[in-house]
């Protein structure tokens, strides 16, 4: 083979949590000492810094890089520090067997003499990608299952991002400790993510990384059981943990089953207007759609398409009508049984059914039957707990509906709508009066 005018080194680091790219670069002095050596001539260094290249989906934007220029003739040869910086994958190597092949490329290694080009040298380099895939997956195996073990202990992982609240010792910051807690109650209340993020921004309080706040943070922090104390695995409790917690289990599921039930009922947070899923057409029966500035019945979606009215002349009506209501309402404290211990009790149901089919001890058709029965009642006695937490909301305002309703966001507002209406009819107009309010509010019983 000719003697590469332009060839490729390859440099790649698996972990690299600092971002100093000290491996790469000592990869690449030594790939270039080697060129040297040979009396090749490098045309550029490919890097893939903090990488793997066991894990699968993950983008090497070197690596493909390289491919493209190995594969155009931009690159005539390829020089790499060792064989399992190039490939863990059998498909990567063959990806890159195949160019060399089929271009008669000049290869070399750095560790080693391994010869791409010859049938001994591919021989020789499949069965090392393959030892080297196989230990990544008894490495990722080990860590996996040092996590679980980790995580049962309530053991803090120690490489993990520092999570708002905690320090990196996974000690209380108290500062911090006071949001996290206002958040739990104002989602316990029903306000939505973005209303939380919004205020807090406004107010200028940071996230852990001195940026502004974002409804998904907002949702991290609130699905995270880490900060009721609680140790987990991949969303799923699995212990105590051994730090203080920041706010009670009592608070932190009353939460999730506000969460989990928001999507469900009329009052959902996704909502873009204050009733829609209430509004109903007097004519047919069917919901009102929201399209422009009006509430309409769509003949499009099986509605009679005869009913249209301005949206905020309906808001306005219901709004002060709810109010009304909730002023002549007895204000009393929302009771209810303690669900907590029995969804502590499903929630571990789940668990165990889940930890007896990873141990083989259930076959697929009995893990479906099991599990589909524990997640039913696990849902059953969260969606109690969500009417609960919104008949709580209810109450509370009741001590001062007009002062409640102002500062609640459209998701809280859309939640008390939801907890004492049923359903808002609006009936046929008549002549002369294309603005006027004709509707039957159905309030719950």
């Amino acid at each position: 083979m000719s003697t590469p005018k332009s060839a490729a080194i390859y440099v790649r680091i698996s972990d690299d949590p600092q971002q100093t790219a000290a491996g790469v670069d000592r990869q690449r002095q030594d790939c270039e000492a080697r060129a040297k050596a040979l009396g090749w001539t490098v045309g550029q260094v490919y890097s893939d810094n903090d990488i793997s290249a066991y894990k699968r989906g993950t983008v090497r934007p070197g690596w493909r890089a390289m491919l493209a220029d190995l594969a155009s003739g931009a690159r005539d040869g390829l020089i790499a520090y060792d064989l399992d910086r190039v490939a863990r994958q059998p498909r990567d190597l063959e990806d890159l067997l195949d160019l060399v092949e089929g271009k008669h490329l000049p290869t070399a290694v750095c560790t080693g003499d391994v010869d791409l080009a010859s049938d001994s040298g591919r021989f020789v380099a499949r069965l090392l990608v393959n030892v080297a895939n196989k230990s990544s997956a008894d490495t990722a195996r080990r860590v996996s299952r040092q996590r679980l073990q980790a995580a049962v202990e309530g053991k803090p992982r120690s490489n993990a991002q520092r999570q708002y609240g905690f320090n990196r010792q996974v000690e209380v910051v108290e500062s911090e400790a006071v949001v996290v807690r206002e958040m739990f109650d104002r989602a316990v209340a029903g306000e939505g993510f973005q209303a939380i993020a919004a205020d807090l921004n406004r107010r200028g309080i940071k996230s852990s990384t001195g940026k502004a706040w974002q409804p998904s943070s907002i949702r991290s922090i609130l699905r995270n059981p880490m900060r009721a104390g609680l140790s987990s695995v991949k969303g799923e409790v699995v212990g105590r943990g051994q730090w203080e917690a920041i706010v009670s289990e009592e608070t932190y599921n009353a939460a999730q089953s506000v969460l989990d039930g928001r999507t469900k009922a009329p009052g959902s947070n996704a909502r873009k207007h204050l009733l829609s899923g209430f509004v109903m057409c007097g004519l047919c029966g069917s919901r009102l759609v929201s399209n422009h500035d009006a509430y309409v019945c769509r003949s499009a979606t099986g509605g009679c398409g005869r009913i249209s009215r301005r949206r905020a002349t309906v808001d306005e009506a219901v709004t002060a009508s709810l109010l009304i209501h909730l002023g002549r309402q007895h204000l009393t404290e929302a009771e209810g049984p303690d669900l907590l211990p029995d969804i502590a009790r499903a929630q571990s149901k789940v668990q165990e059914i889940q930890q007896a089919y990873d141990a083989d001890v259930l076959t697929i058709a009995d893990y479906a039957a099991s599990m589909r029965a524990a997640r039913t009642a696990l849902e059953a006695l969260t969606t109690q707990q969500s009417r609960q937490a919104r008949e709580t909301n209810r109450a509370a305002a009741l001590v001062d509906p007009v002062a409640s309703w102002e500062r609640a966001d459209l998701a809280r507002r859309r939640l008390l709508i939801g907890s004492v209406i049923e359903a808002v009819v609006v009936k046929p107009q008549g002549r002369g009066r294309r603005n006027a309010v004709a509707m039957e509010i159905v309030w719950a019983r």
